[in-house]
């Protein structure tokens, strides 16, 4: 009896210590049908992700990320994301932990669950790593940021981590790469903003294929400087989004000279009636001859689809996807015509 009460008094204060603190726990869960001109049709069980929050003071939060998903081998789990924040005012906040780093809109915008996004897939140029992405798109450090700043809606973020190729625990150089992000808001639904990263690739950093759709397994050899200049432009009016992003890129060494990457997307959706949202997306990489980090390729993915939400926390969506690869050092190229359907859930 004992045993029991003691058990019943520590479930019910540690739910009073959580609801002190504001916690709470979110998940997100998809499962898509694929249908394309390469390969089998199938069915996918898309990530099962787990996202907790907590309010620990008036100026300290946590946020925590993970996302169980089957590498066609066996299930694993991944932390994307574990933040932890120091807010002073809306104009000075100190988070860190491992985070999305500040490129473009959509990178920040939208995060793992996919009934968030208003794509099935996310654009070629914000891929993430494990998918063969072109960019850091998670970084592990400090991160310094403001919002709301002035009648232009300035915001601000600036970015210590560590750089290309390393993990959440090591570095694969003394250096730390460096994010910078000017953001603005200056009337209702309208937001721009300009990004630099800028890092020192290791000689050791596997280089990237296929217009950074997967690795391949050559280390770059060489240790490069790497630079990555952006900007991107986002409204919503609830009826209306578009997105854009554009992304220059440039890879330089002594021996190699300075080669450019271009990439970026165009989205736009329009809500007809009800929920009932078409939508299109453009996307394109361009790398140049030489690139030892980047292959030699001309990408371009054109994008279709249809989207209803159930609710806010529910939507089914059905896309065609024309993706044509040219990889200029074969003169070859992959062209695939796909078909995807997907139901997903927030909860």
């Amino acid at each position: 009896m004992k045993k029991i009460t003691l058990l019943v008094l520590s479930v019910l204060s540690l739910s009073g210590w959580m609801n002190a603190q504001e916690t709470t726990f979110k998940g997100f869960a998809n499962i898509d049908y694929n249908a394309a001109n390469h390969g089998k049709n199938n069915f996918i069980l898309g990530e099962y992700d787990q996202y907790i929050t907590s309010k620990i003071t008036d100026r300290i939060s946590f946020l925590g990320e993970a996302v169980m998903a089957h590498d066609g081998t066996s299930f694993g789990v991944d932390v994307e994301r574990i933040i932890i924040k120091y807010e002073i005012q809306d104009y000075f906040y100190i988070r860190a932990g491992k985070f999305h780093a500040p490129l473009g809109f959509w990178n920040n915008a939208y995060h793992h669950g996919t009934v968030i996004q208003p794509t099935i897939s996310r654009p070629l140029a914000v891929r993430y790593e494990d998918d063969g992405g072109l960019l850091q798109i998670h970084e592990t450090g400090f991160w310094l940021a403001g919002d709301n700043i002035g009648k232009l809606g300035f915001g601000y973020d600036l970015v210590v981590s560590n750089g290309i190729g390393s993990t959440p625990v090591t570095d694969n150089n003394s250096s730390k790469a460096i994010t910078t992000t000017l953001r603005f808001n200056p009337i209702e639904n309208l937001k721009f903003g300009v990004t630099g990263y800028f890092d020192n690739i290791a000689s050791s950093v596997q280089s990237i294929a296929e217009g950074g759709l997967g690795f391949t397994s050559n280390p770059v050899g060489r240790d490069l400087t790497h630079q990555n200049l952006s900007g991107f432009v986002s409204f919503n009016n609830n009826k209306l989004q578009v997105i854009g992003e554009y992304y220059n890129i440039q890879n330089k060494n002594t021996e190699l000279g300075t080669k450019t990457t271009q990439a970026g997307f165009l989205y736009a959706g329009y809500k007809l009636f009800g929920e009932l949202t078409p939508y299109a997306r453009y996307d394109f990489i361009n790398t140049q001859a030489g690139d030892v980090y980047y292959s030699n390729q001309q990408t371009s993915m054109i994008t279709g689809g249809l989207r209803y939400d159930f609710a806010f926390n529910a939507n089914v969506k059905l896309e065609y996807s024309h993706y044509d690869a040219k990889n200029l050092n074969a003169g070859s190229s992959v062209i695939t015509d796909n078909v995807r359907l997907q139901y997903s859930i927030g909860f």
